[in-house]
Order: C-alpha cells, then structure tokens, then sequence
C-alpha cells in the first residue's frame, strides 16, 4: 500500500497490488468549503490519472460536508474530463455516510453526467468490505 496523500479533509493510498486509489474522508470536512470541495476530488482525479488507476473506493462514512447542486455539477464534469484523460477508469465503489443528505448529494453527483453512467460503474455500500470486494470482481 503506497501513501499518497494525509492533510485535514482526506488521507488517500494507492494499492497497487489491485490498482486501487482509496480514498478515505474525514470528519473535519464538516468545515470544507465548496472551493476546498473542488481541490480535494481534483486531487483524486489527478492521481487516478498520472497512475491510470482502473479503480476508486471512496470511503465517505466519515464525510460531514453536503455536496450542493452546483457542485455536483461540477464534480461530475471533473470527473468525465478525468474519465477521458485517464482512459482505463472501470469502477467507484463508495462506503456512504450514514447522512441521508450527504449521501444523496454524492449519489446524484456520479449520476449527473451520463458519460459517467456510460463509461464505469459505480455502486454504494454500507461497509469497506464489500466495496473492496465489488471492485476485485
């Protein structure tokens, strides 16, 4: 497991072994603000890309900050245009906070743009466990 990543919203490791960006949120993203919202998924996609990682399992059970409309739109753009640029891209597994509304908010963010919906598959659950597994199958 390589670190990649520790700062006050997230901690982000690659497993190289399964080609996995892993990405785990934290509480204190109860203080982000929409413009540190847009440079924390940046970073994400930005090491996806340079690895050409087929894999990301999102970790947001700690997650406080609600992803708003606007910034879903954004996200989901950001994430097609990393799609594009990364090209080996195949599947998201995100662990859900147990917000309804953070949870909502993210979901609808991987769903806005149907390039997304297209190109990989995402899939939400309750437990790492299983999301690591959904990915390794």
């Amino acid at each position: 497991m390589e670190f990649i990543l520790d700062n006050i919203f997230q901690t982000i490791h690659y497993d190289k072994t399964n080609d996995i960006i892993i990405v785990s949120w934290k509480p204190s993203t109860e203080n982000m603000t929409s413009e540190d919202y847009k440079k924390h998924l940046s970073i994400i996609l930005y090491e996806g890309e340079i690895r050409h990682t087929k894999y990301v399992l999102s970790d947001a059970r700690q997650m406080k900050f609600a992803i708003v409309p606007d910034l879903q739109i954004w996200g989901a753009k950001a994430i097609t245009e990393s799609i594009i640029k990364n090209g080996n891209f195949k599947k998201c597994a995100i662990v859900q906070s147990p917000d309804i509304f953070i949870a909502v908010g993210l979901q609808q963010m991987m769903e806005e743009d149907e390039i997304n919906t297209q190109k990989f598959q995402t899939q939400y659950f309750d437990d790492l466990e299983n999301a690591k597994q959904w990915i390794l199958k």
